[in-house]
Parts: structure tokens; sequence; C-alpha cells
């Protein structure tokens, strides 16, 4: 079960929202409109882009595994324990496993692609102001890790992997454009990717999108806003940070932010009083619900 699915379970809804004082209100007005309909290629695609520009603005950024490495090692993973069962040849072979086809030269392509875009990311991160091109490049890197991604994310693998369309090129670079300025290129702590140790396995695995400084980011690119569900998700990370820890160290969060970056809209829950003291306890009904569920 993703956290998505457990924080709409109701136990879990309702024990997340006594922990705000009330939902906030977000203007929806466009500021970068969608120029298709991606299927969510091009939100996940602005994560990596946006932790891009956090690296290159942040010496203190760190960023552990990305989505794209855990999908090469889940395929990797499968691909080798399809080849015991059956006793096929993988340097050619061709074979599907719950549905979806696998094949070993995903592995040589994603970890080529893998490969590229950090290798480019570390040049990157040296420019002070990266050019159009600059930036439509790691645009590029950021579609194809995101295509990759999908594969730990849904269990699908897409054989366009290394084809990139403008149109979603120029959307990404003008999300990252509308970021607003000191949004994230100063913070003292910035963290891409965080998962949160057993409190993350408990629910099943969860990875929160930033942490900056004290605050939880939950980035959101999207046309049409849900923000009761929003809030849930980003005040269910706060929990998992609350409880848990990242390398061995509990992490200071105290705040939760909501990014749109459609919107380009920065907003920060108000929170109850009784925040800290009441984690512990919700925290318990999230992984109760995880194990009932399951």
């Amino acid at each position: 079960m993703s956290l998505i699915d457990l924080i709409k379970e109701e136990v879990v809804a309702r024990a997340l929202d006594e922990l705000i004082i009330h939902p906030p209100k977000v203007p929806n007005r466009l500021v970068v409109p969608p120029a298709r309909n991606s299927g969510g290629l091009v939100g996940r695609a602005f994560n990596y882009a946006l932790g891009f520009e956090i690296v290159r603005q942040n010496p203190v950024a760190t960023w552990g595994e990305w989505g794209a490495d855990r999908s090469l090692r889940s395929l990797s993973s499968s691909l080798a324990g399809v080849k015991n069962l059956v006793g096929v040849d993988l340097e050619v072979a061709q074979v599907s496993a719950n549905g979806v086809r696998l094949d070993v030269q995903d592995v040589d392509t994603w970890t080529k692609i893998i490969g590229s875009a950090r290798r480019d990311l570390v040049g990157y991160a040296k420019l002070k102001e990266p050019i159009q091109e600059e930036r439509a490049a790691m645009a590029q890197h950021a579609l194809r890790l995101a295509k990759i991604e999908a594969y730990f994310r849904s269990g699908m693998i897409d054989p366009t992997v290394n084809d990139t369309r403008s149109d979603d090129v120029n959307d990404i670079t003008a999300l990252v454009a509308a970021v607003p300025r000191g949004f994230c290129s100063s913070p003292e702590v910035a963290t891409i990717g965080p998962e949160f140790g057993d409190a993350s396995r408990a629910v099943g695995g969860a990875d929160a999108d930033l942490i900056l400084d004290d605050a939880i980011v939950e980035l959101k690119t999207v046309k049409t806003l849900q923000v009761r569900q929003d809030v849930r998700q980003v005040v269910a990370y706060l929990v998992l940070a609350q409880v848990g820890q990242i390398e061995g160290r509990p992490p200071s969060c105290q705040r939760a932010v909501l990014y749109y970056a459609r919107q380009a809209q920065v907003i920060e829950l108000a929170l109850m009083d009784d925040f800290k003291q009441k984690t512990k306890l919700v925290f318990e009904i999230m992984q109760s619900a995880a194990t009932t569920v399951e």
C-alpha cells in the first residue's frame, strides 16, 4: 500500500485532519498551464529538475537514491529471479513477469541514462547561471529519469525512455523558472527525496519530496487542486519525520509546506499547538492501518 492509499483510509484521514487548524485556501490561478496531458510524467520530471536546481544552488544539498535507481535495482532483481526460476538466458531473452515485459537491454539502457544524468549534474552544479540550452538538457535528463522511475512506482516499463518531447522540455523549464526566488536557494539544510528509516518501512515505504531547513515540502504539479488530500499527504510525511530518522539521525522538521508548481504557490500549513504531542499516536494509527489493509 502506498502512502497515498493509506491517507485515504478513514481512520488515518481523520487522525491527520486533527493535526491542522484548517485546510488552506489556495487560489487556483495557473501560472504555467500544462502543454499537454502527460499522465504524470512531467510532474515526476519536475521533481528531478527542481532537484538539479537545488543541487546547483546549494552546496549543502544532499540527494540519496533516485527513484530511477530503485527502478533499476528492482528490474535487475526481477530479471535475476526469473532467470533462477526458468533458467532462461538473460543475455538474449525477453521474459514476462506480472504481465510486464522484462528485457536485459532495459537494464543496460537505464544504467547508461542514469550514469549520463549524474555526470552532467556534476557539471551543471558548477554553473553560476545556466543558459537556456543547458537548462533544457537537464530537463531532458529529468524526463528520462522520470520514465525509468515509473517502473518503481507503478510497475510499468516505458519503451520510449530515450525519447523526449520538446513541449515537455519547455513545460519543465517553465515550471522551474516560475519557482519563487528564494524558495529553495539558500537553506542550511536541503535534503532531496528523504526517507525516514523504520518509520517509512512501517507504513509500507514512503519518501517525501524535500526537506528545506525545518520544513517538509511536498511538490504538486497539477492543473486541478486536491488540497485536502495534499494536506494529509504532507502532514503524514511530517509525522514520519517526527518519529523516524534519516541516515541514523532524526530530522529537525517542524513545518509542513505544499508547493503547487503550476500555480507557483508556496503554502505553509497551520498546525495545531499540540502537534508534537499527537504525532506518536497518529503514527501508530497509520502503522496499524497499513498492517490491517495489507
